[in-house]
């Protein structure tokens, strides 16, 4: 959305005290769209309207920082009952964890006065059950190799999760962008015997650009990265799907199932395996998201997956 479009918190709030719909504020364009499936699907649409706060003029430090313009909006909202209407979902991030021994998650309630947090890092996090990835994944590969990719994938799953969690950690602590994580992983960057990265694969020119001009290098990521390894397998399998960033997460567990297709086929058909591998590669992170999105609303009515289920009943 341009500039043009965006709307002010005073037009906002106007326009909450003259409609009887209940208001959801969410902090990105992707959150928008994937919440909107999930109402959709339950049926909540035509009561529900959703705002992303990408969409609301921002000032100072709010400009470019959507989790702050809902901290304001929540704050200015929640001290009237005329504001009773309007609901958020919050990207969690890392808050609530308690990082010593083991990681744990302290969140107790996913909802205090209207303002909702998701269960893991971000929005996507739910779409990180193997069987919604794998279903998702397999929509957008015509690969041969896709049924024993999805054998071998299941196999590490796990261990894709804590190295790839580990990566995000890591670069939290040093001030590492995300995107710098995803510019060095490449699938053939990933090693099925090792159940992550191989560092000895990365392009060195990749990686001497992506920490030109930071105050951290690449081996203050690698030795962070391994500490937090270690913390996740000391930690419940539940708290490895939490911590992963959720776009990194998809972009990596996507590189991850490029690598498993390259590995079941390059003994059969090397030339076939590697071209299949790329393909899936080089897919948009928006489709795939969609399509991890239409396969997690399919499993929510499995019951077999977790969803910010109290902002829901909080619709109803």
């Amino acid at each position: 959305m341009n500039l043009m479009n965006q709307v002010s918190f005073k037009a906002f709030i106007a326009s909450l005290k003259m409609s009887k719909k209940i208001h959801i504020v969410v902090e990105g364009p992707d959150d928008k769209v994937h919440l909107n499936q999930l109402l959709h699907k339950r049926k909540l649409n035509h009561k529900t309207l959703i705002k992303s706060a990408h969409d609301f003029h921002g000032q100072g430090d709010a400009k470019k920082n959507n989790r702050l313009k809902i901290e304001m909006l929540h704050e200015h909202c929640r001290q009237s009952a005329d504001f009773k209407n309007v609901l958020y979902l919050c990207d969690r991030e890392y808050s609530f964890f308690v990082f010593e021994d083991l990681i744990q998650d302290v969140l107790e309630d996913q909802g205090i006065d209207g303002k909702y947090y998701t269960s893991g890092h971000s929005l996507e996090n739910y779409f990180f059950s193997p069987h919604t990835l794998i279903t998702g994944f397999r929509y957008h590969t015509d690969s041969i190799f896709k049924n024993e990719a999805e054998y071998l994938f299941r196999q590490h799953y796990l261990n894709f999760l804590v190295s790839f969690s580990s990566l995000c950690l890591a670069a939290k602590d040093i001030k590492l962008p995300f995107r710098k994580i995803e510019s060095l992983v490449h699938w053939t960057t990933i090693c099925l015997e090792k159940g992550g990265i191989d560092p000895n694969r990365m392009d060195q020119d990749l990686v001497k650009k992506a920490f030109q001009n930071l105050e951290c290098n690449f081996n203050d990521w690698l030795g962070k990265s391994y500490y937090y390894q270690e913390l996740l397998k000391s930690s419940s399998d539940e708290i490895y799907w939490k911590v992963c960033r959720g776009h990194t997460g998809i972009r990596l567990l996507q590189r991850a199932f490029s690598a498993c297709i390259y590995h079941c086929g390059f003994n059969l058909d090397r030339k076939s395996a590697e071209a299949d591998a790329e393909r899936f590669y080089s897919i948009q992170e928006k489709i795939i998201s969609a399509s991890l999105c239409e396969a997690w609303i399919q499993d929510i009515d499995r019951e077999a997956v977790p969803y910010p289920y109290k902002l829901l009943e909080a619709c109803t």
